[in-house]
């Protein structure tokens, strides 16, 4: 193996793992993606891609927690609503008002 062999797999491997990131961020399906054990830094090459891929991976957690909070106050809501009277008569919350 010539001495540019080694480097060369491990771009390789970090190319592949920047590849599923990347796949995992493009779905519309939650993925749990899990970075791999790769050998060696990140190739510099590759640095602004990483970064890239880092941001709109910050940005799907950014809108996942907004997400939330909104369920949550929807949660609340629904629990206002049970609490008054119960399940067994349907209620209808006018959320356009």
């Amino acid at each position: 193996m010539t001495t540019t062999a080694a480097p060369d797999l491990a771009a390789r491997a970090w190319s592949r793992a920047l590849d599923e990131l990347e796949a995992a961020l493009s779905t519309t399906t939650l993925e749990r993606w899990s970075p791999p054990a790769l050998a060696g830094p990140l190739p510099e090459a590759l640095r602004g891609r990483a970064e890239r891929l880092l941001a709109l991976q910050a940005e799907h957690i950014a809108a996942l927690r907004a997400e939330l909070l909104d369920l949550d106050r929807q949660r609340v809501a629904i629990d206002a609503v049970e609490a008054t009277g119960g399940a067994a008569v349907p209620r209808y919350l006018d959320v356009s008002a």
